[in-house]
């Protein structure tokens, strides 16, 4: 793949990481919606639980993007198969809302991990690093 310079590769990575923030924000509204009327609090808390784990899971993702951008793809990636390993009876405009900006946002990760510049460092007359 073709290399880019270093300020499109900072531009694209936190692009990237904005996106996820909003893709998790976006899962923990979706886990709000298991909340029930009628239902005693700890069977609202068990499902509130239940349904914030792809939450926290793409929050601990997301915590890896500052160094590990093909692991945060991937972890991106996974999120949106299980959930349509685990959701397949919802509709298709509702599974392309949850699944396709996970799945776009894991694929940039990935992207961005390979086109990567090379860090190519020299020393000036003060001894600190200098990129080219």
């Amino acid at each position: 793949m073709k290399k880019i310079n270093h300020i499109q590769y900072l531009s694209l990575l936190w692009i990237a990481r904005i996106l996820g923030i909003f893709y998790a924000i976006l899962l923990f509204l979706f886990s709000l919606s298991h909340i029930k009327d009628g239902v005693g609090f700890w069977d609202n808390l068990a499902s509130l639980g239940l349904n914030l784990l792809p939450f926290l899971f793409i929050i601990g993702v997301l915590a890896l993007a500052w160094k590990r951008t093909l692991i945060t793809g991937v972890g991106f990636l996974i999120v949106s198969i299980a959930y349509l390993v685990f959701y397949r009876d919802i509709s298709l405009v509702n599974m392309l809302i949850v699944l396709g900006p996970g799945m776009l946002n894991g694929l940039l990760f990935v992207v961005i991990h390979f086109i990567k510049p090379a860090q190519e460092k020299t020393l000036s007359s003060t001894g600190s690093p200098l990129k080219k």
